[in-house]
């Protein structure tokens, strides 16, 4: 059984370039969706809880556990500085481990075969990691592809070198998640994508192991990373709706005067599915249908509701209209 990392130019990766730059153009439309409303609403601040929960789940992925913020923080505030082995060294130390590429021992991790037999992964013998890891950088550092692309291909690539003796695991995710911090140019993001891979620990590490076993094609591993950030994206998504409606709409009524019963009807949107009929309304305040639509007209005129197209006549429904 080979290993990719004993065919010849291994990291010339291939992979099937119409079903990875769909997964790709899936992914960096809903990133870009999401962060500009988030990032618009709330600003960096509010996503240091989240950074620091994909941390910790980078970490426990491995089973490690502890507070990683001085170890990361400096690391991410340059996420667009080049790496060198040096600087790779120094951020393993300062992770508590011993900060030295490993060079008479083999790395790596046992497993079972599709037939269910004990294997043992080994990443690249001890006297390739120097080199193999130069090539690695140079990728990381240079590399003209999209930059979540780049955090598969590197993700991949550094588990398959394992270049310390310990702390692969960590490392490779670390450098990871600085590619996707130059995906969105910043340090901070309001989704977790670690969080979701910790989710799916075994399926990560089932995946990693047949394609480090496989014929060279790294597709399969990069549609399942893909599939990993959306998930957590998505999640982000339902996770930030309500707070995200809620700002949005401080922001929207910043200067705009409402009226007592006009407030009540914005709470009662927020509060009860986002639309609502005339009669409702009515009843629901206990007030006559054409006060009810004097409500309507006002807030439409406000640049605050709207009809929803789709209903018409005795039916008609109002909402809330979008900021963005």
């Amino acid at each position: 059984m080979l290993f990719i990392h004993q065919y010849p130019d291994w990291t010339n990766f291939r992979y099937d370039l119409l079903k990875t730059l769909s997964a790709l153009a899936e992914v960096r439309a809903f990133q870009g969706k999401l962060s500009g409303k988030l990032l618009f609403a709330f600003g960096e601040e509010k996503s240091k809880s989240v950074r620091l929960r994909d941390w910790q789940a980078l970490l426990a992925i491995d089973g490690v556990h502890g507070d990683i913020r001085s170890a990361l923080v400096h690391t991410f505030e340059n996420y667009d500085s080049p790496l060198d082995t040096k600087a790779l060294c120094r951020l393993h130390a300062s992770l508590g481990y011993n900060g030295y590429l490993r060079e008479n021992s083999s790395s790596g991790i046992s497993f079972l075969t599709k037939s269910g037999e004990q294997a043992f992964f080994s990443g690249v013998s001890a006297e390739r990691v120097e080199t193999e890891l130069s090539l690695l950088l140079e990728f990381f550092n240079n590399a003209e592809l999209d930059p979540v692309l780049v955090a598969g291909i590197i993700h991949f690539w550094f588990l398959t070198i394992r270049p310390f003796q310990s702390g692969n695991g960590c490392m490779a995710r670390i450098l990871c998640d600085l590619a996707l911090s130059r995906s969105e140019n910043s340090a901070f993001r309001f989704y977790s994508v670690f969080a979701q891979i910790l989710k799916n620990k075994e399926e990560y590490f089932l995946i990693l192991e047949r394609t480090w076993v496989g014929n060279g094609n790294i597709t399969k591993w990069l549609l399942w990373f893909f599939s990993q950030i959306k998930s957590a994206l998505v999640f982000a998504e339902k996770e930030w709706e309500i707070p995200l409606a809620e700002t949005l709409q401080r922001l929207r009524l910043g200067n705009v005067s409402l009226l007592p019963r006009e407030m009540s009807l914005l709470e009662f949107l927020r509060k009860n599915g986002g639309e609502i009929s005339s009669s409702k309304w009515a009843n629901q305040e206990n007030i006559s249908h054409d006060s009810a639509l004097r409500d309507f007209k006002s807030m439409i005129e406000k640049g605050i509701l709207e009809k929803n197209p789709k209903t018409k006549g005795r039916n008609t429904k109002y909402r809330v209209k979008n900021i963005l």
